[in-house]
């Protein structure tokens, strides 16, 4: 049952934008267009993110050491993802149309990426996740859950 319950919030975690300081953190951040947050924005709320889900934790001092690795791991997702991203966007300029095979390849390619990417914050969360109570775990599940639904809203703008 655990590991199904980490299973699925790396998935939801991953679900979210690619949202990270040395992925957004850009000096020359376009200027925003409505309510749409720049890069640097981004940047600030993803750290803020992550900072409020490490408080609302609670951890100890033995949890606290479990941690460096999970935001490691949660900030190299993000800087991928925010990568693939910004080449997305500037494929969307080309005129050139892809195909149904180069479409399907695509898919693909990123759900391999992906399935990299879970395991890599599966693995890094494994040791922080088993040291959690109860209570935590139901927290980590529900924070993870809210960064998925905040990613959502955020991944809109890219598309």
């Amino acid at each position: 049952m655990k590991k199904i319950i980490l299973a699925a919030a790396a998935v939801a975690l991953l679900a979210g934008p690619p949202l990270t300081s040395a992925a957004f953190g850009e000096n020359d951040d376009p200027p925003t267009h409505g309510d749409r947050p720049s890069m640097t924005e981004r940047a600030a709320l993803f750290d803020a993110r992550l900072i409020g889900f490490q408080a609302a934790l609670k951890l100890t001092a033995d949890q606290q050491k479990n941690w460096p690795a999970f935001e490691t791991a949660v900030r190299i997702v993000a800087k991928d993802r925010a990568d693939r991203f910004r080449e997305m966007r500037a494929h969307e300029d080309d005129d050139k149309q892809p195909t149904l095979i180069d479409r399907l390849n695509g898919i693909s390619d990123r759900l391999a990426k992906r399935s990299t990417e879970i395991k890599l914050v599966a693995e890094a969360a494994t040791p922080l996740y088993s040291s959690l109570d109860d209570e935590q775990k139901r927290i980590f599940a529900a924070l993870l859950r809210d960064l998925r639904r905040e990613g959502r809203h955020g991944a809109h703008h890219w598309r």
